[in-house]
């Protein structure tokens, strides 16, 4: 131990002199932390001192330590009002290996709901193959909102293993936002194996609106183009909102599938909304896919964008001329464009790019 001064180091960790603690932090060595009456002169202090300084230097003495004493007395932070130490528990708690599973998984027997909920932020924390059991036994917690948030971590985390368990969760529960929680986990864990089942559930017991975006993001990850067009019933196509996750789907598919041909029914979906009163950066997108998977009929629709009076459409199709490299069946919209909007930049910009790589410039 090398303070500036003399001292016995428990004296002065007791001495109340925020000075002298400071001290003695800086210089603790991993010899001093085998002394448990150090350790718990140390927890005493982090608990009831409120410096910043200090409280920060033991935050980090705590990550050196591994034993059960401490352990037991970080997760017992859950439970305190201060949010500092709270949070601060569960980030050295997540520094710690994995025999630390153990007692957080004891912890979720807890009678306090919100002791339960930060053992399951703190598992988040670890190696999602060590922690399904943990998991698995909050999705059965007498809390709803303990169950919500170990739902929303199953699926950021992507616990495969749970799947079925959240399927059942959606099947039974009559909390809308557990199950809404639950077809956004399905649809970010990615496995196909419920998506019948939903169809079969919706079908039965029709579609809240509640649950049309998520069970979009649901058929996004996992579905076909057929569980899109089963679903259109249910769906204002008018709505932009709508067009926006509807066209989301459809890419998504495209990629997942390695999709090389649209379905006539998808084709002429996208053509409904090209053709209606919708934002002009969701007509471009549509547009791209039209091209892209479309006959020669679809470069009518890159004509009419370039003769519009929309100016982020036309930049679309500019856009989308370049990358197919058409612009010899389009020189004559594209000269007037040029002539049209001489004097915006940015349609210009495009445009020397455009008629440079073809050779035209």
């Amino acid at each position: 131990m090398g303070v500036i001064f003399m001292g016995n180091i428990k004296d002065l960790l007791l001495s109340g002199d925020n000075d002298k603690i400071s001290e003695v932090l800086i210089d603790l060595s991993d010899e001093d932390l085998k002394d448990q009456e150090i350790i718990e002169i140390l927890f005493d202090i982090y608990k009831n001192n409120k410096n910043e300084f200090i409280r920060e230097r033991i935050f980090e003495i705590f990550k050196r330590i591994n034993n059960d004493w401490i352990n037991n007395k970080l997760v017992e932070l859950f439970s305190s009002d201060d949010p500092y130490l709270r949070n601060s528990a569960i980030e050295i708690l997540q520094t710690k290996d994995d025999s630390i599973l153990d007692l957080l998984y004891k912890k979720l027997d807890s009678d306090d709901k919100d002791i339960r909920k930060l053992v399951i932020d703190t598992a988040a924390g670890f190696d999602k193959d060590k922690i399904i059991d943990i998991f698995k036994k909050a999705l059965n917690d007498k809390d709803i909102n303990v169950v919500i948030a170990a739902v929303e971590y199953i699926g950021n985390i992507k616990i495969e293993e749970l799947g079925e368990n959240i399927f059942n969760i959606f099947i039974k529960s009559d909390n809308p936002m557990l199950k809404v929680v639950s077809l956004e986990a399905l649809s970010k864990i990615g496995k196909a194996c419920c998506i019948d089942d939903i169809k079969e559930y919706f079908r039965k017991n029709g579609i809240d609106e509640l649950y049309l975006f998520p069970y979009l993001k649901l058929i996004s990850s996992v579905g076909d183009f057929k569980d899109i067009l089963d679903l259109l019933d249910f769906l204002d196509i008018n709505n932009q909102s709508y067009v926006n996750e509807l066209v989301n789907a459809i890419e998504n598919i495209i990629e997942r599938k390695q999709i090389k041909e649209l379905p006539e029914e998808v084709f002429d979906l996208l053509t409904r909304f090209y053709q209606s009163d919708i934002q002009s950066i969701n007509k471009y997108e549509i547009l791209e896919l039209l091209v892209n998977y479309g006959d020669k009929k679809t470069k009518e629709y890159v004509k009419e964008a370039l003769n519009s009076d929309d100016k982020i459409l036309i930049m679309g199709a500019l856009e989308i001329i370049m990358e197919k490299e058409m612009e010899s069946e389009f020189l004559k919209e594209i000269k007037e464009v040029q002539l049209k909007y001489k004097n915006d930049e940015d349609i210009q910009d495009i445009l020397s790019d455009l008629l440079y790589f073809s050779g035209e410039n």
